[in-house]
């Protein structure tokens, strides 16, 4: 008989910590909020949205749309504040790579970025 009280019991509370967990938050409500704090942060400003990232420029400034990419993995844009790139005065580049940190230290020290004791990568890593 005790058993089979304590197997009800555990019954009980079972189905109570599921109900109490099964409970979600409202996502959508904290994405709009999100959203409308954008808009008006930046309303004054022209938006672009590649794969990894959005970038809010002035409305004078132009992008470079045949060189920008945008991968999964991969996004690149050039903005200039001129007609042209050869005629601005100020040119940004963004760049943003989806990459673990040791894939990373190996492309800085391929291409010269860092010296052998600042940028140390072990064989062995990510094993």
């Amino acid at each position: 008989m005790k058993k089979k009280l304590w197997c009800v019991l555990c019954i009980m509370i079972c189905m109570m910590m599921i109900a109490a967990c099964g409970q979600k938050k409202n996502p959508e409500k904290k994405k709009s909020e999100k959203a409308e704090q954008e808009e008006t942060e930046f309303k004054d400003r022209e938006s672009l949205k590649l794969s990894l990232f959005t970038v809010y420029y002035p409305k004078a400034w132009n992008y470079d749309k045949e060189n920008m990419k945008k991968d999964e993995e991969y996004s690149y844009v050039r903005f200039f504040d001129g007609d042209t790139v050869d005629e601005s005065e100020n040119v940004i580049y963004i760049e943003a790579t989806k990459e673990d940190s040791y894939k990373y230290r190996k492309s800085l020290r391929e291409n010269g970025h860092c010296n052998n004791r600042k940028c140390r990568i072990y064989s062995n890593a990510g094993k």
